[in-house]
């Protein structure tokens, strides 16, 4: 039997939690009970057409296991997203989007980028005085 609109959520949470819970634990604390509404999005409706159904989600987590060569930190984080579930056969499928960069973030990870230049001019790739590393 095919999901109804009205059952995706719960869907949506659960595959959130078995998706990402072999490196990221539900946390409770003062945010809630480990699953709740993603703030940046107020809404606590789903999107849906009848066929398919957005959710947006946050999830309050623990880091416990390595992930991405990040050893487990124990540091309590919020994970976002938005789930696209395709609930009009009787084998549901989901799509989850996550913001990987703000869990790296969390996680005390830094994104370097390198400056895009048209020469490979010293002054150019801005190393200042002391050249290259």
């Amino acid at each position: 039997m095919p999901l109804t609109p009205s059952d995706v959520p719960q869907f949506v949470e659960d595959d959130v939690k078995s998706g990402l819970g072999r490196w990221f634990e539900s946390f409770t604390d003062e945010h809630g009970d480990g699953w709740t509404p993603s703030e940046p999005f107020k809404s606590e409706q789903p999107m849906t057409n009848g066929a398919l159904t957005t959710v947006p989600w946050s999830y309050r987590c623990r880091h416990i296991d390595w992930f991405q060569n990040a050893p487990p930190t124990g540091k309590p984080l919020t994970i976002v997203g938005v789930s696209i579930v395709d609930h009009s056969t009787d084998d549901p499928s989901v799509s989850r989007h996550v913001d990987w960069l703000s869990v790296m973030y969390q996680l005390g990870y830094t994104l370097y980028l390198r400056q895009l230049v048209e020469t490979p001019d010293r002054d150019a790739l801005n190393f200042g005085p002391s050249g290259p590393p």
